[in-house]
């Protein structure tokens, strides 16, 4: 694990060095992803609003269908990382996130061992290993279709034959396949 840069909007409103996650800046990135959802909120809500009223239904309204389906998807896409943190501990982080130096990286909360209150801790980072296999290197990747659910490494060399089980907690894996 090392860490990553994340991308300008977040260095300026947050830093670039991890948090805890009961601080104001953890505060700023639980509502950063509140204002998301309100905002998809009110999209759906004007859309209604545009369809509630009693006249027939004209290119205009399935324009207006059609934008606001396609902002909340890119607003939902947007947060889904940080919406999943709580479950997931760590989610990957889309080009959203990342500096645009950065590849790949990974958005992770871990407990704060440092502290003797409960509380987790957020941080940008790469997670990354070596292929047993053929020396590679080894990125953590979305499990798709046959992991679905799960945060997998992939070889760089050979993405579908040397994939491996990911545990953000031990930063260990077992070959899956």
């Amino acid at each position: 694990m090392s860490p990553a840069k994340p991308a300008l909007w977040l260095r300026l409103l947050m830093g670039s060095r991890p948090f805890a996650m009961a601080s104001w800046r953890g505060y700023l990135l639980a509502g950063l992803a509140l204002v998301d959802v309100l905002l998809i909120y009110l999209i759906w809500l004007g859309v209604y609003l545009v369809w509630s009223e009693p006249k027939p239904v004209s290119t205009s309204h399935v324009a207006i269908a059609g934008f606001a389906a396609f902002v909340s998807y890119f607003l939902w896409r947007g947060i889904g990382p940080i919406w999943r943190l709580p479950t997931q501990r760590v989610t990957l982080a889309g080009p959203t996130f990342l500096a645009l130096s950065e590849l790949r990286g990974q958005l992770r909360t871990m407990p704060n061992t440092g502290r003797r209150e409960a509380g987790r801790v957020f941080s940008v980072v790469r997670h990354w290993g070596v292929c047993p296999i053929c020396s590679a290197e080894v990125d953590i990747q979305d499990g798709g279709s046959e992991f679905p659910g799960r945060l997998v490494g992939r070889c760089a060399d050979a993405p579908l034959e040397h994939v491996y089980s990911f545990d953000p907690v031990l930063l260990t894996g077992r070959t899956l396949r």
